[in-house]
């Protein structure tokens, strides 16, 4: 049965067992008989049984009127998000060079000096360029003028973007005990922005962001996405060991470090049709492999936003 006809049966149900009851009923039995019946129907319960969404009501809010009225006063606001207990602060350029001399890569490195006949030096000229074509970097100036850009212009096009504030309240508050994954769906461009928009307004940090290459080349766009936050890969490895070890060692380093959030599609492409597309497990298994080998006592994954 669709999701809107269920919806509508529901409704029709609920209208059905407020005849049938006495007027000395109260409100929570009326309820929980209609939602038993709908049950034995295998109905969808509509929004208007749940006994809970008025006080869920009151946990939303309206992204575009929170915090300053004005766009340049809140691009220009006080930004302190809460650190990760264990970070260790890193710029760039130096998590860069941590990749490079990670166990991991030089131990493919040594690997492949055999396998190929290729000297070290050779090698590592390679590995460098590697990351410094897939490495992030941070710029809070031009995350500022973005955001406010954005919220002016999305002020003009759209209505209200409903976020849950006690879901966010708690993300910010698990942003200092845990490193943070984050997954969001990917239906549209608007989602890169959206989630860093997102984590700025509510004093979260603002993550680095796993984006396929062909946004690197984009004139412009893909210069400020790397100032955001986003490290760019190619949307295929094959056997190049090198860039395995490289795009993993990167990856796992912002978690087990903590640095920042680490965000990525778990559909590992845009959805055409408006609708998730089927997971893919690659890089999820990439991002939880220090877990799994104790390297941090825990991750908290955010897997919708």
């Amino acid at each position: 049965m669709s999701g809107a006809s269920s919806t509508d049966s529901a409704q029709v149900v609920r209208g059905e067992c407020k005849e049938e009851c006495s007027v000395d009923q109260t409100e929570d039995s009326l309820l929980e008989e209609c939602e038993d019946l709908a049950a034995e129907l295998d109905l969808t319960v509509c929004p208007a049984l749940d006994r809970e969404s008025e006080k869920e009501e009151d946990d939303v809010e309206n992204l575009l009127l929170h915090g300053y009225k004005s766009d340049l006063k809140w691009s220009m606001k006080d930004y302190r998000p809460p650190k990760y207990t264990y970070v260790r602060y890193r710029v760039p350029s130096a998590i860069r060079e941590e990749v490079l001399q990670s166990n991991r890569v030089r131990r493919v490195i040594s690997m492949l000096c055999k396998e190929t006949g290729r000297s070290q030096d050779q090698l590592d000229v390679e590995a460098t360029a590697i990351l410094e074509e897939m490495g992030h970097e941070f710029s809070m100036t031009i995350l500022r003028f973005l955001g406010g850009l954005i919220r002016k212009i999305f002020k003009q096009i759209i209505t209200d973007v409903t976020v849950h504030k006690e879901g966010l309240k708690e993300l910010r508050r698990l942003s200092s005990q845990k490193p943070l994954l984050l997954i969001p769906t990917h239906r549209s461009y608007l989602d890169f922005i959206l989630v860093t928009w997102l984590l700025y307004s509510y004093d979260i940090k603002t993550p680095v962001i796993a984006a396929g290459q062909d946004f690197m080349f984009m004139k412009g766009v893909g210069a400020l996405l790397r100032r955001c936050g986003a490290y760019f890969i190619r949307r295929s490895f094959g056997k190049d060991k090198l860039y395995w070890a490289l795009f993993t060692e990167y990856t796992q380093t912002h978690i087990i470090n903590g640095d920042a959030p680490v965000e990525f599609f778990i559909e590992g492409t845009r959805s055409r049709t408006g609708k998730s597309l089927q997971p893919k497990f690659g890089m999820l298994t990439i991002a939880l492999e220090p877990f799994f080998d104790a390297r941090v006592s825990d991750v908290a994954i955010c897997r919708s936003l």
